[in-house]
């Protein structure tokens, strides 16, 4: 009775979580980096157990419920495709979702793989079907054994400690302070330093706010930027004259170099 017990908390435990974690970004923002995925898997079972169609608008997360329905808006150019979950990953910490073929080609950024995109949820979802889908074994156990001891118990579980460590985790996976840049974007690395000054002050010049870190034999000119400002700044770095840039989600290594 002990390991049942210990199930219906977790199967519980699991579907709270993914609840709280939908309506409470419903109509808010995850913004991070997007990959894609096609002919490797194609025709193969995604995580909910449908064949993956490189040619559907469908994406994975690694938290959000199987077909919540989702608008993501590529950064870099603001075009947007609306994509339904139904695969887990992406398996990379610097990248939120992996898109379908279909749906980085909607987005256009085929070509260069990566994207900085900002994710909306638009669909509700219904309590009972995310329940149903992320703990069916083990109301069908319940069904089996009735026991209202068990049903009791796991209540004041989910009561008690169990939906506080549900909006612990939540919180930290819905973290998403704008005290930070959202995004660092790479104008280059260079072995000399007056080199990094030059880009350094053409970039100044343009209004943009730059930064140089120093790592190892290297110096690296940088913007931190917010993901509303993506669109915008890689606009002013390309009128500079940079054009191949880099839009990191992790910071910049090494240590600021103040730059006269």
């Amino acid at each position: 009775m002990v390991g049942l017990f210990n199930l219906v908390i977790s199967s519980f435990s699991l579907g709270f979580l993914f609840l709280f974690f939908a309506f409470t970004q419903l109509n808010s923002a995850i913004v991070g980096l997007a990959s894609w995925y096609g002919e490797a898997f194609h025709g193969k079972v995604t995580a909910n157990g449908e064949k993956f169609d490189m040619t559907s608008l469908t994406a994975a997360h690694k938290e959000l419920p199987f077909n919540t329905v989702v608008k993501v808006t590529n950064l870099l150019n603001n075009r947007t495709a609306v994509v339904r979950i139904n695969d887990r990953g992406p398996f990379r910490k610097d990248r939120i979702i992996d898109l379908s073929k279909a749906a980085a080609e909607k987005l256009d950024f085929l070509g260069i793989g990566v994207a900085p995109v900002k994710i909306e949820i638009l669909e509700k979802l219904d309590e009972k079907k995310v329940i149903t889908q992320e703990s069916k074994k083990t109301f069908n156990i319940l069904d089996s054994f009735k026991d209202n001891s068990i049903v009791s118990d796991s209540k004041v579980g989910r009561d008690t400690n169990l939906e506080k460590a549900h909006f612990d985790v939540a919180e930290k996976i819905l973290d998403n302070s704008t005290q930070k840049p959202d995004f660092y974007i790479q104008i280059g690395s260079y072995k000399t330093k007056d080199y990094a000054q030059r880009a350094y002050k053409i970039l100044k010049k343009a209004g943009l706010h730059v930064l140089v870190n120093a790592h190892g034999p290297f110096f690296t000119v940088f913007i931190p930027t917010y993901a509303d400002d993506v669109h915008k700044n890689v606009k002013l770095i390309n009128s500079t004259g940079y054009k191949d840039i880099l839009v990191r989600k992790t910071k910049i290594p090494g240590d600021n170099v103040p730059i006269d």
